[in-house]
């Protein structure tokens, strides 16, 4: 499966939008505790 993404950041909340298949879809993200994991998810997609 192709994917990517991008980092868009706003009141302190980082949202990481990725386009798989086609579709594009959200992870809303804490900005400051859940940063690691978020790039554990991204790499996991």
């Amino acid at each position: 499966m192709e994917w990517h993404g991008y980092w868009v950041e706003k009141k302190n909340i980082l949202y990481y939008n990725y386009i798989t298949d086609g579709l594009l879809q959200n992870l809303f993200i804490n900005y400051l505790d859940d940063v690691m994991k978020a790039d554990m998810i991204r790499w996991s997609l």
